[in-house]
């Protein structure tokens, strides 16, 4: 059926573009959207390309978005705002899943495959983070498994472990890398310092031993090492012979190392080879001096107990002394030059070496501080000075309220400042003590004490 040609001019009119004149000085104004049209519209747009691009944009796409910002009518102000609205979640999101990723990666490289308390954490930290399982699968896929079951990963585990203090997570690392390369010399070593620190020296020994056993291409400087370390584990499980064997073997590789010849000294002062290791404390003090291996005040310290167990008091003060000018809170220094002045009977000179391990307060090592209070209380009581005698000895006990004689020789002082009645309380304190520790001579010098004053 045929439409009436009126109607069909009609619409065609309609269809028509009209065109008007532009008269001259008048600019043609075109209609716009509200401004807050064309925000939304650049940020439909970045929100697309961030999802595309998981909130990665290349400089080709930022070139297109600026053009698209200027085309908008945007100020660059405007569209940096609505970008960082927009990337804001995306970037929130990737540093969740960076976290979620070292994380895994650092528990990876301490064992392989990750153990169930480490997966629990794990699993905790992905629900704090709020992560998705397939978010953390995405991650823990990226670790190719055979790239952590090669000899070489689990000698690097081992490493990160022994790092941590994790001397178990070591050994089982250590041990896995050697299944799989029977001849890893460096393994066994590591190993053998990782049961060393547990302890286990026996084992330790049997590591080092295999290590420089199979060792072809080590280097000497890495076999003295080894001979080293041996030497170490054998002195600490009482074979103290063998020790000296392993550190000269050490020495023979490589002579310039101060702690070789350190641990060779101690193991003859244990031997009471004493002029040995005054000789060996002196050859790793001249090779400290260069290569700094250890706390020299350590070894001075050390070669005036080989001195002054040989007899030679002044050289053992000269060392101590040395030892605290190097180290000035060396409190064991201080008190071991208090000894030499006390036996010296320089009593006034103890006193104040004494009192310099007291103040300083710092290393006391293998002794307590209420032995420095003792023994210059002692020192006191040979000067006549009876009360500070009396302070030193209770501060002794303030410290060591079992200590003995620290009550006996107070009853000493309280019976020189005439004080019959303290002096027989500390002397029944004393003789509690040493009842109690089976010291049947002291027990028996302090009971005359008590009846010789209770019969005055």
């Amino acid at each position: 059926m045929s439409m009436p040609s009126g109607k069909l001019r009609q619409r065609d009119s309609d269809m028509k573009p009209n065109f008007f004149p532009v008269k001259e000085g008048y600019a043609i104004r075109l209609a716009k959207a509200p401004i807050g049209d064309y925000k939304l519209t650049y940020r439909k747009e970045v929100e697309l390309w961030a999802q595309r691009r998981q909130g990665k944009f290349s400089s080709i796409l930022l070139s297109a978005l600026e053009e698209n910002r200027k085309k908008l009518g945007l100020s660059p102000e405007e569209a940096e705002k609505i970008m960082a609205e927009v990337l804001q979640p995306t970037q929130e999101f990737q540093e969740k899943r960076l976290l979620y990723e070292q994380n895994f990666e650092e528990a990876i490289l301490l064992d392989f495959p990750v153990n169930e308390e480490i997966r629990d954490e794990l699993r905790y930290l992905q629900h704090i983070l709020g992560l998705k399982d397939i978010d953390v699968a995405s991650i823990e896929e990226k670790f190719n498994e055979r790239k952590f079951t090669s000899a070489g990963a689990y000698f690097e585990r081992g490493l990160k472990n022994y790092e941590k203090k994790n001397d178990e997570g070591a050994i089982r690392n250590y041990t896995k890398a050697i299944q799989l390369k029977p001849n890893y010399s460096v393994a066994y070593f590591n190993r053998g310092l990782a049961y060393h620190n547990l302890g286990n020296y026996q084992a330790a020994i049997e590591d080092y031993t295999e290590a420089i056993r199979i060792n072809s291409e080590w280097g000497t400087i890495n076999l003295a090492r080894a001979y080293l370390e041996r030497g170490i584990a054998n002195y600490d499980s009482g074979n103290k012979q063998i020790a000296l064997e392993d550190y000269t073997q050490s020495i023979n590789h490589e002579a310039k190392s101060s702690r070789t010849y350190y641990e060779r000294g101690l193991t003859y002062f244990d031997l009471k080879d004493y002029q040995a290791a005054i000789d060996d404390y002196t050859q790793a003090i001249k090779l400290n001096s260069t290569s700094y291996e250890l706390d020299e005040a350590t070894i001075y310290f050390e070669r005036g107990l080989g001195y002054y167990d040989s007899n030679n008091k002044q050289a053992a003060l000269e060392d101590w002394n040395q030892a605290s000018v190097l180290k000035p809170n060396y409190c064991l220094a201080f008190y071991n030059q208090g000894l030499v002045h006390e036996n010296n009977k320089d009593y006034q000179a103890a006193i104040q070496a004494y009192t310099q391990a007291i103040e300083v307060n710092g290393q006391w090592e293998s002794i307590s501080p209420s032995e420095a209070y003792y023994r210059r209380g002692l020192c006191q009581y040979e000067l006549g000075q009876f009360q500070a005698s009396v302070e030193d000895y209770t501060q002794a006990i303030k410290i060591n309220s079992e200590f003995d004689l620290a009550y006996e020789k107070r009853g000493d002082a309280y019976h020189a400042l005439e004080n019959r009645e303290l002096a027989i309380e500390n002397y029944r304190q004393a003789e509690s003590l040493y009842q109690n520790l089976f010291k049947t001579t002291e027990r028996q010098r302090v009971r005359r004490r008590i009846r010789d004053l209770e019969q005055q």
